[in-house]
C-alpha cells in the first residue's frame, strides 16, 4: 500500500516491492542469557542465547497482518535512546485473547519482527518491552471476530538491530 501511495497509479513499480510485517515472535526478556554477533557492531544479532534448561523460545502470534507495525524512534535528552514499540492486532475466540492479554500484562518480552520479505527485526534487546495498552473489543455485528490491540513499548539503548538466527 505504501508503495502505491507514493508511486501513485504506476503499479509496474510496485509489484517487487514488499513491506510490512509477516510474522511476530514474542519471548520473556527474563528467558534470555545473551546475544551472539559474529561482527562487532554491524547491527545484526546472529543468534539468541537461552537461560538453561531450555524455555520454550519464541511463542509465533497469529497477528492481523494488515492492522500490525512496529516502530524505532530516537529520543530523550540528547537523543541517547530509542524507543521500540510494537503494534498489533490478535484475532479469534475471547477466551483465547484473555489469557493473552492476562499473559502479556505480567511480563517484559523481546519481540522478532519478520517483514513480508523474511527481514528479521529485534525489538527490546536491552530493557526488554512491556505491555502499555492491551484493548479487547467485540465486533459490530453478529458475524465479526472480536480483537485485541496489544501495544508492547519500550525504551532501549540500542537500535532495534536485524536478526539473522532461527525463531
Amino acid at each position: 500500500m505504501a508503495c502505491l501511495i507514493q508511486e501513485g497509479l504506476n503499479q509496474r513499480v510496485c509489484k517487487t516491492s514488499l513491506g510490512g510485517i509477516g510474522k511476530l515472535y514474542i519471548t520473556n526478556k527474563s528467558d534470555i542469557a545473551g546475544f551472539t554477533d559474529t561482527t562487532l557492531d554491524d547491527g545484526i544479532i546472529n543468534d539468541i542465547i537461552f537461560n538453561v534448561p531450555l524455555t520454550d523460545g519464541f511463542y509465533e502470534f497469529q497477528i492481523d497482518k494488515n492492522s500490525s507495525n512496529a516502530t524505532c524512534v530516537q529520543a530523550g535528552s540528547n537523543n541517547k535512546y530509542f524507543s521500540h514499540t510494537v503494534d498489533f492486532f490478535v484475532t479469534g475466540e475471547y477466551a483465547e485473547m484473555a489469557k493473552v492479554n492476562h499473559f502479556l500484562r505480567l511480563g517484559e518480552f523481546v519481540a522478532i519482527v519478520e517483514m513480508l520479505d523474511g527481514t528479521k527485526i529485534l525489538y527490546g534487546k536491552s530493557n526488554g518491552l512491556v505491555s502499555t495498552v492491551t484493548e479487547l473489543n467485540t465486533g459490530t455485528a453478529s458475524d465479526d471476530k472480536s480483537a485485541l490491540h496489544i501495544t508492547l513499548a519500550g525504551d532501549q539503548i540500542v537500535v532495534a538491530e536485524k536478526y539473522v538466527g532461527p525463531v
